[in-house]
């Protein structure tokens, strides 16, 4: 059985959420390989903090493909502590601007 993992420990792999849940998901693959891969929410935590104009552009597309799936209050409170320790909170202020734009 091969496990690959696409995200972070520290963000995503067996991380429970406020409400007990895991937020990552685990995909099944023909061979037995099993992919493990982040919440949306984290995804979007990341590439927000990482704030590269590519990054920006899959924000986007997160937003549109998840509309009305995603954990608003957990990625702002995610996201905001990162931003501060970056000295960047600009970067809430760009993905609100990001969310009101593409949530549909």
């Amino acid at each position: 059985m091969t496990r690959l993992l696409l995200a972070p420990q520290s963000f995503c792999a067996h991380a429970p959420s406020p409400n007990g849940n895991a937020r990552s998901s685990t995909f099944a693959f023909p061979g037995d390989a099993l992919l493990r891969t982040c919440s949306a929410e984290d995804l979007i935590v990341m590439k927000s903090f990482a704030a590269r104009a590519k990054d920006w552009l899959d924000v986007e597309g997160i937003i549109t493909r998840q509309t009305g799936k995603l954990d608003w209050s957990y990625i702002r409170a995610q996201l905001k502590p990162l931003a501060e320790l970056k000295g960047a909170p600009e970067i809430l202020d760009e993905l609100e601007r990001r969310r009101v734009e593409f949530e549909q």
